[in-house]
């Protein structure tokens, strides 16, 4: 299963099975980005997360291969996205 998580200054994507066994768990950090602004601005947030996310998404498949089997969801509709693997594992 994929678990994915958008929120403020992290983009992070995790490969887990329903035995709660971590395959792979890849964190991308902005928070370097949002020094100069003193904290989180939600737009430049959003797209942080649109840029980063099939790149961690990529990097969890890439360690451990196995074919995506579930949909990729957030509760925040500003770091909804779509994304597609290029290549089946």
């Amino acid at each position: 299963m994929l678990a994915v998580e958008s929120s403020c200054d992290e983009t992070a994507a995790a490969v887990v099975d329903l035995n709660q066994r971590v395959y792979s768990n890849v964190v991308a950090s902005s928070a370097k980005v949002f020094e100069a602004y003193g904290g989180v601005v939600p737009e430049i947030a959003s797209r942080k997360h649109m840029e980063l996310l099939p790149h961690v998404v990529e990097k969890a498949f890439a360690t451990r291969a196995l074919p995506l089997t579930t949909s990729i969801a957030s509760p925040a509709p500003w770091a909804l996205a779509w994304w597609e693997p290029s290549s089946a594992a």
